[in-house]
């Protein structure tokens, strides 16, 4: 696929390379249909698991959600496994009292492992943000230095801001954070080159990458698939740094679902830049119902 760099009205700041086509990062719908040769497939979530009640001789089960907005106890029950993972917005507006209640929902699980991501919602995980910001959200101010303290020292889970973890051999990678396609929430970021220096920090060993919100064009399209909200730079990172076996996230309720890329050229379906499977896990749908299943996944032993 040809490059187009200088093309007009394309900053170089805001441009990003994937897969031989230059794209501009701050446009993800326009982005995404300039890689025409891409397409997201929705994958049968049965197909990421041999079923039965926990994962079968030489597997490792995982258990990923998102996005249950405070409404966890309201879900249906969560699948047995070896690893629990949550990609984040486990409420509302981030409430100390609330965060401190999903902890311990989410910690009491008898999964062997625990991967806990924070979200755009969870506000007062992000300090510089809830300084700015706790007024218009709640009427007062607990101690949320202690609860991210708390987070961050608590044996029972691992706590990922932007960091890495090994759990059960698989390195892990998790991060909080959300383009400004989202407006002005926790753990902001803004796409361009900010998006690029954040996203080429992910290791390139990471095996099971766990991010908020979603790569451009897969499982990150709303209003009927009218618009997008993925970033391009993560995608980048995705297919060109990381290459991990899965890449769960949630944030749009809209898209959530399992999903595989496929490339074609002309009418037939040739290799895909990656491998991964893509879990948009969000549980509460469109409406803020949590009206999803968990994804299931077992990944060799």
């Amino acid at each position: 696929m040809a490059s187009n760099v200088g093309r007009a009205g394309l900053r170089a700041e805001d441009s990003v390379e994937i897969h031989g086509c230059v794209v501009d990062a701050t446009r993800p719908g326009e982005a995404w249909e300039r890689l025409v040769a891409y397409s997201a497939h929705r994958y049968p979530a049965s197909a990421l698991h041999d079923g039965g009640d926990g994962a079968p001789p030489g597997k490792v089960r995982w258990v990923f959600l998102s996005d249950t907005c405070g409404l966890h106890h309201a879900m249906a029950d969560v699948p047995n496994g070896d690893v629990l993972v949550h990609c984040g917005n486990f409420s509302t507006t981030g409430s100390v009292e609330r965060t401190r209640e999903f902890v311990e929902w989410f910690a009491g699980h008898p999964h062997r492992r625990k991967v806990l991501v924070a979200g755009n919602h969870d506000t007062s995980l992000d300090a510089d943000f809830y300084d700015a910001h706790w007024r218009r959200l709640h009427p007062t101010r607990r101690d949320d230095a202690a609860l991210r303290e708390a987070l961050r020292s608590d044996g029972r889970f691992a706590y990922l801001e932007h960091a890495s973890a090994t759990v059960l051999g698989y390195e892990v990678f998790g991060s909080p954070h959300t383009s400004d396609a989202y407006g002005n929430w926790a753990f902001h970021y803004d796409r361009g080159p900010e998006a690029a220096k954040l996203w080429a920090a992910i290791p390139p060993s990471t095996d099971v990458l766990v991010t908020h919100a979603p790569p451009l064009g897969v499982g990150d399209a709303g209003g009927d698939g009218a618009w997008r909200r993925g970033c391009a730079h993560l995608l980048q990172a995705v297919l060109h740094v990381a290459r991990p076996v899965v890449h769960a996230f949630g944030s749009m309720h809209e898209a959530a679902g399992c999903y595989r890329l496929e490339a074609k050229m002309g009418d037939a379906t040739v290799e895909a830049p990656t491998d991964a499977v893509f879990l948009n896990a969000s549980i509460c749908g469109p409406r803020a119902k949590p009206s999803n299943p968990c994804v299931v996944v077992d990944l060799p032993d």
